[in-house]
Parts: structure tokens; C-alpha cells; sequence
């Protein structure tokens, strides 16, 4: 094949790979954590030095503070400057961009084009949740680079190691895990000491000392560097049993294989890399032990066991895993048990398409991938038009504020205004987060403590996500509460103004809640304004048609669920057994559906139908409680 004709083939493979990536990466602003980055970064351009003090939030206010990301934040702080979220959206794509570029270049050098290009496409939608700004994505680049400088031995010159070096110095002021350059570097320095010891030669190894010792020394380069480790340390720990009391029921810290996971498109390209690598490593081990790459291997093996600790490291693994299967793929030069690793790793697919429905993740293909595709910035996840109103009402006072919204208060008010907290975990006291949120979320049903919190601070303004679990327990307390006036209203949020406040605007009217539901046109505007009116118990006709609306383009176990508890709020059993069965239909072996269904049948005197249900809940769920309490009670009234 000429040299044309090669370049013409990969195109043709190249392209649909690209486009396809572009179609998930290229997406508007929806991130909470870039805006407190965002602030921390002109904070440190406008004084010319780090942060020691935290004066970026009520709760923290006067405590140390040590910023251990500031080269991030004054990147993407000063590119805003010039270009707003066009520049956001920029990095973005840069960052990912360049990792699977380096991804390919790693794969390309044991395998194909076409399957290189294959397995980028793979890494690239096991990423996808991820395809976000962060400085996270500082360290899959990195990693990426590493990777592939590590695995073509480029640490033989002296150039090679002052390269690396600089990048980890990079790394450590970017973001903290950092710290996984030295663990990559030893990895091969361990394999490369083995085999000297083995033959009797150490040039390798030293070679891998000098790099180590270099990377070493650039993870010290920082400002503060023994409170840059120990920042290191604490995101290395959040996982442990003292920390995930915070971060429990977070999604970021949800297991990859756990219910939540098993929901995104991400999981199912991460499970094909996992089979994939397995399977392959399978092939080699059966033919030829010998040629194992070990380092590479306990750097898979590491990646792999992080991303199991939370979502948000899959694509530490995800960039490591794809070179490494290819290699392993390589190493298996007989076609027949090239084909038979492949088949296995088909094999495993499909079983996971039968113990895992991948229904859920699709849907949130359907209804998320063209709602996020675009450039500019989503309204569903921030109040872009608040900081306007709260600029024309000069508004400065203490205002509490459910945590992921913080840093966009905090970046479109600092210093006037500052929030209560923002999504800065690490930076906050665990007991005293657990004690405020506790707080909001019960202030409907144990005001006692929400009061407290309330009279400590003074606040004069409540801004709440509206999915948010704040949400959930101020939204009732406040509909009923004369002292406080809903002002603004979006997808995103409500704000609440105490009525002793002396610039008060006009109330948020029903018409205009109503204009909201009605120029919902997409999932997320319809999901979010719901919650904002079933938490705070408001217009249910309204809610009523949004969920009638939503379903009928959507039919998922949110707005089903939603729409058949109105029906039965509403008296009407006949279409709530229609709605419920339309939820079974999607969720067989969901216990609350069959009990719902039950309750219906037996309020419309269909006590035979009550019975089968629960009795087809018990094959499912033969020990549980509930279930068996139910049809006794059914039976007893059937006579039995």
C-alpha cells in the first residue's frame, strides 16, 4: 500500500473517532467548581501572591488557608479576563485533547491505526462524565505524557529527565495528586532493579533513580510544599472511612460499578477496557509469560484500583488502560488468539448487557448529549441573571447558600460579597459541614437548628439549588415564612430576600413561575423547576401538566414516578395504575413500583391483582418485611 493510500485510510478512520469525541466534549459551561477556581485565580492576580487566610467564605472565614492549585486557577482566571467562557471552553478541549493525543501516540506504537484510533475512541467515552473544566484534567494529561515518555525509555538523557521534571513541577502547582508522577517512576525503577539484580547490570536503574530523585525534588517546587503534600495526602484519604461521612451520596465518589455508575454511557466503555485489558492479559500469560511489561502492569493495576474508589478517577485508569491493551494485544501474534482475547472480551460485554440493563445509560444519552452539546454557558446548573439583581439591589449582607453554588456567588461578588460555603470540601472541618448541612435539610421538620445557624450568621438572603437537598428542607419552611419573599427564580436556583430588607424588588409571581414551566423545553429545565415546586409544595395542577409534558418525551423513573404520585394525589387510581405499570415496564423488579401498584389495586377493590403483585415483589425480594407485611394483610382481607 503506498504511503497515500495508508494516510487515506486512517482518515477514514480517524475522522468518525473525532467527531464522534467532539460531539461529547465540545459542551457548554456546566461545571459548579470552576467558579471558586475562577475566584481563587483573580484573587492571587489582583494581590500578586497565594491566599494564607480563607476570606472566601462565612463558614471558614479567618482560618488558614494553603491554595495548593493556584497555577490552574491564574491560568484559567487570566484567559477569562480576555475571553470569558469562550476561553473555558478552549482549555477544555486543549486538555483533552492533548491526553488522547498522547493516548494514541502510546497505543500507535505496538498497534494498527485502526485499532489505536478504536481504543482512544473507547478511553474517550469512558471519560466522558469527566469532560468538564477542572484542574483535574491537569493530571490525566500529565498522566497520559508520563505514560508514554516512561514507556519509550525517554528518561535515557539527561534532556528526557529535565523535561519531566519541569512537567512534574507543573503537576504538583496544578493540582494535587501530583504525587502520582514518583509512583509511576518508581514503578519502573522497581521492575528495572529487579531485572539488574537478576543480571547484574544497574545502568537502567540508575537512570530511573536520577528520574526519580528529579520528579522528587519537582513535587517540592511549590509554595508551601510540606502543606502542597499534605494536600496530596488529604485527597488521597477522602475515600477512607473518617472522610466519606462528607461525601457519602456525593456522585463523584460513587463506585463506577455501583447503581449510580452503572447509569452513564462512561460505564459501559470503562467495563469494555476492563475486559478487554483481562482478557488479553489472559492470551499473553497463555503464550508467553516472559514478555509481561510489569511496571506498566502495576501502574494499570493501581489506576485501576483508584478508579473503583470513585467516578471521578476513571480516567486515571482509562488513559493508562487503553496503551496497555494494545501492547498486550500486540504481544499476541497469533491471530487465533488475537481473535479468541476479542471474543472473550465480547463475551464479558454481553454479559454485563444481561446482569446490567444499559437502558438508563443511553437515556441519559437521549436526553443530556444534545442538551449539553454547544458552546457558552448552561443556565440549568447556575443563576447566570441573579448576580444582576443582586448588583441593582447592592446587595452585601450574609447569605446562606446551598454549597455548589457558592463559588458562583463567590466569583460574580468577591470581596462585596462572599458565601457561606463554596465546593471546597477539603477545606472545611467534616463535623461542621455534617452539622449544616444536617441543619438545611431538616429545617422543615427540626427548625431548632436551622434557627441556631440562622441567628449566628444573620442571614438576609437564601440562595438554594433547586434539586439540592437544601432544597428539600428549606423550600417548605420558607413558603409559609412572612420574613422571607422569593425574589429570582431559574432552573437553577431560587434566592430568597429577608422582608426587612430595605431594597426589596418585586415578589416572584405565579405568572411568571408558570412562564417558566411553560418555555421548559428541554430535560434538565423540566427536572429542575419541578423539584422547585413539588419541595416547596407549590401548584400541583402545574406540576401535573410539566410531568404529563415531560413523560411523554421522556419516560424514565423520574418523571413516571412524579407524575404517578400527583395521580394519586389527585384521586384519579385509574391513570396512576396506568402511569405505575408504564414504570414497571421500565423497572421490573422495582420493590416501590410493585407496592405502589398493589396499594391501587386494593383501593380499587382488586384484591386478587394486590396479591399477584406482592407475591411477584416476594420472588424478587423473598425476605423482605414490608412485602410480606402487605400480603397479609391482603390476604386477611381476601379471607385466606
Amino acid at each position: 500500500m503506498t504511503k497515500t493510500n495508508d494516510k487515506t485510510s486512517q482518515l477514514r478512520i480517524a475522522l468518525p473517532v473525532v467527531a464522534v469525541i467532539g460531539f461529547f466534549l465540545i459542551r457548554r459551561i456546566s461545571e459548579y467548581d470552576i467558579w471558586f477556581h475562577l475566584a481563587m485565580g483573580n484573587y492571587i492576580l489582583n494581590h500578586g501572591a497565594l491566599p494564607a487566610v480563607d476570606r472566601f467564605s462565612l463558614l471558614n472565614y479567618g482560618r488558614p488557608y494553603h491554595d495548593s492549585q493556584w497555577l490552574f486557577q491564574v491560568i484559567a482566571a487570566a484567559g477569562y479576563r480576555f475571553a470569558g467562557f469562550w476561553w473555558l471552553q478552549a482549555l477544555q478541549l486543549l486538555l483533552w485533547g492533548g491526553t488522547f493525543a498522547f493516548v494514541y501516540r502510546a497505543c500507535r506504537v505496538r498497534c494498527p491505526a485502526a485499532v489505536s484510533w478504536l481504543l482512544v475512541l473507547v478511553t474517550a467515552l469512558a471519560c466522558e462524565d469527566r469532560f468538564t473544566i477542572r484542574p483535574e484534567l491537569v493530571s490525566v494529561l500529565v498522566l497520559s505524557i508520563y505514560y508514554w515518555w516512561l514507556q519509550e525509555e525517554r528518561y535515557r538523557s539527561l534532556s528526557g529527565v529535565a523535561l519531566l521534571a519541569c512537567l512534574q513541577v507543573i503537576w504538583t502547582n496544578a493540582h494535587g495528586i501530583f504525587v502520582i508522577g514518583p509512583f509511576l517512576v518508581g514503578c519502573y525503577l522497581a521492575e528495572a532493579l529487579i531485572r539488574g539484580w537478576r543480571q547484574r547490570r544497574f545502568a537502567e536503574a540508575r537512570s530511573l533513580a536520577y528520574l526519580l530523585g528529579a520528579v522528587s525534588i519537582g513535587c517540592l517546587i511549590t509554595p508551601g510544599p510540606l502543606e502542597t503534600l499534605k494536600f496530596a495526602w488529604l485527597l488521597m484519604t477522602e475515600v477512607s472511612p473518617a472522610s466519606s461521612r462528607v461525601f457519602r451520596g456525593m456522585y463523584d465518589m460513587a463506585s463506577p460499578f455501583g447503581e449510580v455508575g452503572r447509569t452513564t454511557i462512561a460505564f459501559w466503555f470503562y467495563y469494555l477496557l476492563v475486559a478487554c485489558l483481562v482478557s488479553s492479559f489472559v492470551a499473553v500469560v497463555w503464550r508467553r509469560k516472559g514478555e509481561l511489561p510489569a511496571a506498566r502492569i502495576l501502574i494499570v493495576v493501581a489506576m485501576f484500583v483508584t478508579s473503583l474508589t470513585g467516578i471521578r478517577n476513571v480516567p486515571l485508569f482509562a488513559v493508562v488502560a487503553a496503551p496497555l491493551a494494545a501492547e498486550l494485544l500486540s504481544l499476541v501474534d497469533l491471530a487465533r488468539y488475537r481473535r479468541a482475547s476479542l471474543a472473550a472480551t465480547g463475551v464479558a460485554a454481553v454479559v454485563a448487557l444481561l446482569v446490567w440493563s444499559p437502558r438508563p445509560a443511553w437515556e441519559q444519552v437521549r436526553i443530556l448529549a444534545p442538551h449539553e452539546f454547544g458552546l457558552g454557558l448552561s443556565a440549568d446548573y447556575v443563576p447566570l441573571g441573579l448576580p444582576r439583581l443582586l448588583d441593582r439591589l447592592e446587595f452585601t449582607a450574609p447569605v446562606f447558600n446551598s454549597q455548589s453554588l457558592g463559588g458562583f456567588y463567590e466569583f460574580h461578588g468577591y470581596p462585596r460579597r462572599i458565601p457561606f460555603f463554596d465546593g471546597r470540601f477539603e477545606a472545611y472541618d467534616p463535623d461542621q459541614l455534617l452539622s449544616v448541612y444536617a441543619a438545611a435539610a431538616d429545617a422543615s421538620v427540626q427548625p431548632a437548628r436551622w434557627n441556631a445557624l440562622q441567628q449566628r450568621y444573620g442571614f438576609r438572603g437564601l440562595l438554594i439549588e433547586n434539586g439540592s437537598a437544601d432544597a428539600a428542607g428549606l423550600l417548605p419552611m420558607l413558603v409559609r415564612d412572612p420574613q422571607w419573599r422569593l425574589v429570582y427564580l431559574d432552573y437553577a436556583a431560587s434566592f430568597w430576600l429577608r422582608a426587612d430588607y430595605p431594597r426589596q424588588p418585586p415578589a416572584v409571581t405565579e405568572g411568571e413561575i408558570a412562564s417558566l414551566v411553560a418555555r421548559a423545553t428541554n430535560y434538565p429545565n423540566m427536572e429542575n423547576i419541578f423539584l422547585f415546586l413539588d419541595r416547596a409544595g407549590l401548584y400541583p395542577a402545574l406540576r401535573m401538566k410539566l410531568m404529563e409534558r415531560a413523560s411523554r418525551s421522556w419516560e424514565n423513573r423520574f418523571t413516571l414516578t412524579h407524575l404517578g404520585l400527583l395521580q394519586l394525589e389527585a384521586g384519579d387510581l385509574a391513570q396512576a395504575d396506568t402511569t405505575f405499570q408504564r414504570l414497571l415496564d421500565l423497572t421490573p423488579r422495582s420493590r416501590s413500583t410493585l407496592t405502589t401498584l398493589a396499594q391501587i389495586a386494593l383501593e380499587r377493590g382488586d384484591r386478587k391483582r394486590a396479591e399477584t403483585l406482592l407475591l411477584r415483589g416476594l420472588r424478587y425480594y423473598p425476605g423482605d418485611p414490608q412485602l410480606r407485611s402487605n400480603l397479609e394483610t391482603v390476604r386477611r382481607l381476601r379471607g385466606h
